[in-house]
């Protein structure tokens, strides 16, 4: 009977991962916003569109230990120009449904101490079935614009459910050389050995560098080398 209903309930659901983001938002005053319905995860240093990351390709830590996105409520609160507070109740990972009735819940903030230098923290708990032991995330981001041409980012996630464990690090930089060519240059570290929960199952490396040129407005050229190892053949 439990099956039945949850497939009665996704049945024709499918098509709504198309939909990137759709969501209603509400003003309180001049601090406060309270948005409802489907929004990217607030995780992580990179998003979906490729073009609006540092490299082309995407991070480990991106495709295999965070969310991609959520269904629910999320408030923000604009403490000060410096200071950002977020608190989330949703649907748990990439679910636009919540059968088991098992919410998720975040906290984040951002904090801006001077105009080159951002630091970001979120952190996300609950239960993705009702059968999983309760899913904890935590994840950092770091952004320094060193000078006008030189930025470097650093990323930190750590997740658990039950006995599983996963986490990895990313450092990130990028050189601006001219106005229309940049080189980015990514490395991350990632450690699965304790339950397999990014489907590699060892400790991994990545080494990526992007070649990025503006030809012409919006028309770019990107010329990647990127090189994944790990401890054990997978």
């Amino acid at each position: 009977q439990k099956e039945g209903s949850i497939s009665s309930l996704t049945e024709g659901k499918e098509v709504y991962k198309n939909i990137q983001q759709a969501y209603a938002s509400v003003l309180l005053g001049s601090s406060v916003q309270v948005d409802a319905g489907k929004f990217v995860t607030p995780i992580g240093t990179e998003v979906i569109e490729a073009q609006d990351n540092w490299n082309y390709t995407r991070s480990t830590l991106f495709g295999y230990a965070i969310p991609f996105y959520h269904t629910g409520v999320r408030a923000t609160v604009t403490v000060s120009p410096k200071l950002t507070l977020a608190g989330y109740l949703v649907n748990g990972w990439n679910s636009g449904i919540d059968p088991d009735g098992d919410k998720t819940f975040a906290l984040g903030a951002t904090l801006k101490p001077t105009g080159s230098l951002t630091w970001v923290g979120n952190y996300m708990v609950g239960k993705e079935a009702e059968d999983l032991d309760t899913r904890h995330l935590f994840d950092t981001t770091l952004t320094l614009a060193a000078t006008s041409k030189l930025s470097f980012m650093g990323n930190f996630d750590y997740g658990k459910e039950g006995d599983v464990e996963w986490w990895g690090v990313a450092a990130y930089a990028k050189l601006q050389a001219t106005p229309s060519w940049a080189v980015a240059a990514r490395y991350e570290y990632l450690d699965d050995t304790k339950g397999d929960f990014m489907t590699f199952g060892t400790k991994a490396q990545t080494i990526t560098v992007t070649s990025d040129h503006t030809i012409a407005g919006a028309l770019k050229a990107r010329l990647e080398y990127r090189t994944d190892f790990a401890d054990e053949d997978i």
